[in-house]
């Protein structure tokens, strides 16, 4: 009975997280990547600090144990597509943060210049900073555990 019960709670957890469907140039958030196929997805890092790829005030996160992307913060950079169900085409720094209002999620907390949401629930949340303009300068996704 216990075992059944384990295994009934990881495999929630697992389609839990791969229903995040929240990822950056192709890496998924809460699966496993090895190194190349993070350098090959995004780039040469700056630093590897760690488990954390740093390019260079953005930085992605990989669990110590087994190399599974936990989150990342994407701050003034370009390179980084994130892609979300609830965005059409994606978003990147740059865009408006009009793209961002328009979602379903639940926002988490709104104030000037930030909106943080809540997604698929309470498993992640997401994090939008944005300029007077209305132009995004940050984007922060996690894992909450």
């Amino acid at each position: 009975m216990k075992a059944r019960v384990i295994l009934t709670l990881c495999i929630v957890m697992g389609i839990a997280a791969s229903a995040l469907a929240q990822d950056v140039n192709g890496l998924k958030v809460g699966e496993k990547y090895t190194k190349n196929q993070i350098i090959a997805a995004l780039g040469k890092p700056d630093n590897i600090n760690g488990n954390t790829y740093e390019y260079g005030s953005s930085y992605f996160n990989f669990d110590y144990v087994d190399n599974t992307f936990t989150g990342f913060c994407i701050v003034n950079d370009k390179r980084f597509l994130t892609m979300t169900e609830e965005i059409s085409g994606g978003l990147r720094i740059g865009d408006n943060v009009s793209k961002v209002k328009q979602t379903k999620c639940p926002k988490k907390l709104e104030k000037p210049n930030y909106i943080s949401f809540w997604h698929y629930g309470d498993w992640a949340d997401w994090d939008v900073e944005f300029d007077n303009n209305g132009t995004i300068t940050y984007i922060g996704f996690t894992i909450l555990s």
